[in-house]
């Protein structure tokens, strides 16, 4: 399985999260960067990067909410915007098994189930 990729505002390895949005209700859209097979079943991704740090990406799984829209970006097929989904729960600690794609990671094995985020998705539509 691959992590997902989340992007909703800029930032970078160890930067805190602006959350500008917050206060806008109708700044709830998000875009899913992902290569998975079963897009729009969940967000999914690692609680730190390969360093055992937290990493901007996969730590904004976290800010997603019931209701908020997901656009699927797909590298595999397009790569494109391929669909959306809808979050049908707040975000919860899960566990992943994946393999870091960046350079560094490609020389590494996958990983045991180690701790990640998760949030359900629901009514994906391509």
């Amino acid at each position: 399985m691959i992590p997902n990729q989340l992007i909703h505002s800029q930032g970078g390895e160890g930067m805190p999260v602006n959350r500008w949005w917050k206060q806008d209700p109708s700044e709830r859209y998000w875009l899913e960067i992902t290569n998975r097979d079963d897009i729009g079943t969940n967000l999914l991704a690692p609680q730190v990067n390969d360093q055992g740090a937290e990493y901007w990406s996969y730590t904004l799984v976290r800010e997603v909410r019931p209701g908020d829209l997901v656009l699927h970006w797909d590298k595999n097929h397009g790569p494109g915007v391929v669909g959306y989904s809808h979050v049908l729960g707040e975000p919860f600690a899960s566990t992943i098994t994946w393999q870091s794609r960046g350079t560094y990671g490609r020389q590494r094995d996958a990983s045991g189930p180690e701790a990640a985020w998760q949030a359900s998705l629901g009514g994906y539509r391509p």
